[in-house]
C-alpha cells in the first residue's frame, strides 16, 4: 500500500515537474527582417497597422485605385492567404539602389532603421508608392499616399517616391517602423484617411499631439 502511495506520487511529481519545464520555456525571438546583406527586391512584406486586440488595417490596393487602402483584418487571418487574394505584399527596396535588378546581389544594405526606402506592390512591380498633393473640401492643401505608375525604374529616383523608415519596439511579434516621406521632410504616414478616401492613409506632420502611425513588417 505504501509502495502504490510514494509509485503515485513519483508519477504525479514527474508531471508536474515536465509541466513547468514546458512553460518555463523561453518564447521564440521575433524574425529577423533587419535586412542584413539584403540584395535588392529580396525583401517583401504585409504592412499592418495594429488597430485592435483582434484587427490589422493592411495597406493594399484595390483594383483601379490611385491610392493606398487601410482595411481591417482579423489577427487569426492567415496573411500569407490575405497576400494571395489582394494587392498587399510590399517589395521594400533601398530607394539609392531601385535602379538595379531584382536580385542582382547590387544594393545591399545593412538594417532598415533611418534607411531610405521604396515600396513597389509584389504582384504588380510597375507600382509604386508616392506622395500627392491635393485638398479637402475646405481648400486647405493636404498631402495623401498614392500609387505611382513607372513601366521601367525610374533613374535617379525621384524624392516623392522615397521614404525614410524609423525603427520602433517590436510589435506582434515583427520589426515595427514610423515611415517619413523624403519629399516632406518631418510628415509621416498617419492611421487617417484623407478627402478623397476616408480608409486611404493621410500625410501630416507628426507632433507630440499628432504623432506618426507605427507600421508593421509581416
Amino acid at each position: 500500500m505504501r509502495y502504490s502511495k510514494f509509485l503515485a506520487f513519483v508519477l504525479v511529481s514527474s508531471l508536474f515537474i515536465g509541466c513547468a519545464k514546458k512553460s518555463s520555456a523561453p518564447p521564440p525571438p521575433p524574425p529577423d527582417d533587419d535586412a542584413v546583406g539584403l540584395s535588392v527586391g529580396n525583401l517583401s512584406k504585409v504592412i499592418t497597422i495594429d488597430h485592435s486586440a483582434t484587427k490589422y488595417k493592411y495597406l493594399w490596393i484595390g483594383q483601379g485605385e490611385n491610392y493606398v487602402s487601410r482595411t481591417d483584418i482579423d489577427k487569426t487571418y492567415s496573411l500569407t492567404q490575405l497576400a494571395s487574394e489582394k494587392d498587399c505584399k510590399w517589395k521594400v527596396q533601398p530607394a539609392s539602389s531601385a535602379v538595379a535588378a531584382a536580385g542582382s546581389g547590387s544594393g545591399t544594405i545593412a538594417t532598415l532603421d533611418k534607411q531610405e526606402v521604396i515600396f513597389r506592390s509584389a504582384k504588380n512591380d510597375v507600382q509604386y508608392w508616392g506622395v500627392s498633393k491635393g485638398g479637402d473640401v475646405g481648400g486647405h492643401e493636404e498631402w495623401r499616399l498614392s500609387n505611382f505608375r513607372f513601366d521601367t525604374k525610374p533613374s535617379p529616383v525621384p524624392d516623392y517616391i522615397r521614404f525614410i523608415l524609423h525603427k520602433q519596439t517590436d510589435r506582434n511579434g515583427v520589426h515595427a517602423y514610423t515611415i517619413e516621406s523624403k519629399f516632406k521632410p518631418g510628415w509621416y504616414l498617419m492611421n487617417t484617411g484623407h478627402a478623397i478616401m476616408t480608409i486611404g492613409v493621410g500625410i501630416y506632420e507628426a507632433t507630440s499631439s499628432n504623432p506618426a502611425a507605427i507600421f508593421e513588417f509581416h
